[in-house]
């Protein structure tokens, strides 16, 4: 009989990783929501299957720039030059203390 083991990690950052967590995780839910939009819209469409490299090729186009709404929520400056997927992945590396 094999042995599993489970560790559990408790985490507790600062006000400014929270934050950066915050957009990082706001950041990848807009992406995966995009991305199964996409398929959805394709399928329905014209009953055919975007590949990961013409999606991703799609989504680099757009520059994943958010709509208002949802850059608000994610805590965007206004006036920000940089789209908020690129501010929560250059914010990342603080994150982990490098």
């Amino acid at each position: 009989m094999e042995t599993v083991r489970r560790y559990n990690y408790r985490m507790y950052p600062t006000r400014g990783q929270c934050e950066t967590l915050s957009r990082l995780f706001g950041a990848c839910q807009y992406a995966w929501n995009w991305y199964v939009r996409q398929r959805l819209a394709d399928w329905n469409f014209n009953r055919s299957r975007s590949s990961y490299a013409e999606l991703s090729a799609k989504f680099k186009e757009d520059d994943g720039q958010l709509p208002r709404r949802q850059a608000s929520r994610l805590g965007r400056r206004r006036g920000s030059r940089d789209s908020p997927i690129r501010e929560a992945i250059a914010g990342a590396p603080s994150i982990m203390g490098g």
